[in-house]
């Protein structure tokens, strides 16, 4: 089994400056993909085209992403994401359900997805956001 926790930035409107600069920070490269590049943009409603649907700059063992988000109310403080996951389904019930039990408010209830097989999003208690992801694969590098 394979687990991995990477960090994810929402902006508004400003998600490339900080990939590219956080890049040149790290010495590394950031990949960008808009909005309009994502193969369901057809379907997305209040999105703008050429805001970043997803960037990020891979480190040995976790990545550094960033997006524009879709949300109104990002402001400093609350715009961070943590993102988990893992390519054993029943260790993604498992947390899943251990963060609902403990109270965390569903945002989005686990659904396959263009990217992943199963992604969930939820706030807990604590007010910190989580996306947790499944996976079947090998997916613990970039």
């Amino acid at each position: 089994m394979s687990e991995r926790l990477d960090v994810s930035m929402h902006f508004n409107g400003k998600a490339e400056d900080a990939a590219r600069f956080y890049g040149s920070v790290f010495g590394k490269q950031a990949s960008i993909m808009k909005f309009k590049d994502f193969p369901t943009f057809d379907q997305m409603e209040n999105v703008e085209p050429e805001y970043v649907g997803h960037a990020e700059i891979v480190f040995d063992n976790a990545n550094l992403m960033f997006t524009d988000s879709t949300y109104p109310q990002i402001t400093q403080g609350n715009n961070i994401t943590l993102s988990w996951w893992t390519d054993d389904e029943s260790r993604f019930d498992q947390v899943w359900d251990a963060f609902v039990g403990g109270g965390s408010t569903v945002s989005q209830k686990p659904k396959s997805t263009f990217f992943s097989k199963l992604q969930g999003s939820l706030t807990d208690p604590f007010g910190t956001s989580w996306m947790l992801l499944y996976n079947p694969s090998t997916q613990t590098e970039g």
